[in-house]
């Protein structure tokens, strides 16, 4: 009789991730001779959060695993219902694929509790033809970033007009994002064990005169960003 595997896949999960989670799914049932069965329940809210760390706390078996986000790791370790990864065999366990997105977001307490399937990377685009046609360079800092934005900003290039600086800036997509990339850059900037609003070992918080510069640095690219900023996607 062939083993079968249950999965519960909590909270809303976008399209790459169903993908990831067919695919590995897939691989995994061929590579083992097991029946991977995929239960979705996309409601966005804790809901699902709670049930997976009532499970935790009750030591329920209707699950074999779980697909969540790293934010129920600690309560559910507490709980005592997660299984110790570093104990199992596991081919991405020894390698170092998204290895700094595991070490720093599928652990506690020095411990590994979940795979990553993916991690989020923001990346600075500029157009180099742009740049050179308007006789700037590429900014290196953010205040460099806001000059070159202002010195091409409403600019006629190539018969269409340009926006100096070009962010999402959407409630419901990446606008928080943002932010907290320009304050990591000046609470962070000894790597992720240091924690970029709270201290990692006092947890104090590191906001103070980098929030104020954060918010000045956000102010100059609204000034200088495209109209449909708020809206677009």
């Amino acid at each position: 009789m062939t083993q079968s595997i249950k999965i519960l896949a909590a909270g809303e999960i976008n399209g790459t991730d169903l993908m990831a989670l067919d695919a590995t799914s897939k691989w995994y049932e061929d590579e083992h001779n097991v029946n991977v069965i995929i239960e979705r329940k996309p409601d966005k809210g804790s809901t699902y959060s709670e049930l997976i760390i009532a499970h935790a706390e009750t030591g329920g078996t209707e699950y074999d695993g779980y697909v969540t986000h790293s934010g129920d790791v600690g309560e559910a370790v507490l709980a005592g219902g997660w299984m110790d990864l570093g104990k199992s065999e596991g081919w991405i366990l020894d390698s170092d694929l998204l290895k700094s997105i595991r070490e720093n977001t599928a652990m506690y307490n020095e411990t590994t509790y979940m795979i990553p399937f993916d991690g989020d990377a923001i990346y600075l685009y500029y157009r180099d033809d742009i740049l050179k046609f308007f006789n700037q360079k590429a900014p290196r800092t953010w205040d460099e970033y806001t000059n070159v934005a202002k010195a091409i900003h409403n600019k006629t290039f190539l018969n269409r007009t340009i926006a100096g600086s070009c962010v999402t800036r959407r409630k419901d997509k990446h606008a928080m994002n943002w932010a907290s990339l320009i304050l990591a850059s000046y609470t962070q900037a000894k790597g992720p064990d240091t924690g970029y609003i709270f201290d990692a070992l006092t947890f104090d918080p590191l906001l103070d005169e980098a929030m104020t510069e954060t918010i000045r640095h956000l102010e100059n690219h609204a000034l200088y960003g495209h109209e449909n900023e708020k809206t677009g996607g």
